[in-house]
């Protein structure tokens, strides 16, 4: 009986080893640096939002159009959205994870708010994007990066002053 009890204690034991969840690990990297990037975005930390992309990284839309290709040109995009922005709220959460060898394919949950004002002619912008998007992570030397991302299924709906602008 007690070697039987010793067993089932060092079983559990093993399961609850940070080993044991590193199956569990990269869904959980993945999360923080999403978690990061939604501090950065808020922030308008362009050098942090970028330090978290692959050389090579693209934004393709969800009609399949190229936003971004490549590190500087996202650099050129956030440049122009955080000079036009005076609020970004980012929440991402993982829904699933595929690992292809080293590297990951990622399903995520979206929820994205910028505002923008202009007080001299009394305007609030508001984007508000919400969906489910696909990307592509990289593991460079147990670094994640962001190689590619696109949207399946976005809503946008921008509003100015509150109201519907299509």
């Amino acid at each position: 009986m007690h070697k039987m009890v010793t067993s089932c204690v060092g079983l559990a034991l093993a399961l609850l080893s940070p080993a044991a969840w590193a199956a569990d690990s990269p869904k959980q990297a993945i999360q923080s640096v999403y978690t990061g990037v939604s501090d950065a975005l808020s922030r308008k930390d362009i050098d942090a939002v970028l330090a978290t992309r692959d050389e090579g990284y693209q934004a393709i839309t969800t009609g399949g159009r190229i936003q971004t290709d490549g590190k500087e040109a996202e650099r050129q995009r956030l440049e122009k959205v955080f000079a036009h922005s005076t609020s970004i709220s980012d929440k991402e959460v993982v829904q699933s994870i595929t690992m292809i060898g080293k590297d990951a394919a990622v399903v995520v949950k979206l929820n994205y708010t910028r505002t923008q004002e202009d007080p001299e002619r009394g305007l609030v912008g508001k984007v508000h994007e919400e969906g489910t998007e696909r990307a592509f992570w990289v593991n460079h030397d147990g670094k994640w990066l962001l190689k590619r991302e696109r949207g399946i299924h976005v809503k946008t709906t921008k509003t100015v002053n509150g109201q519907p602008v299509k």
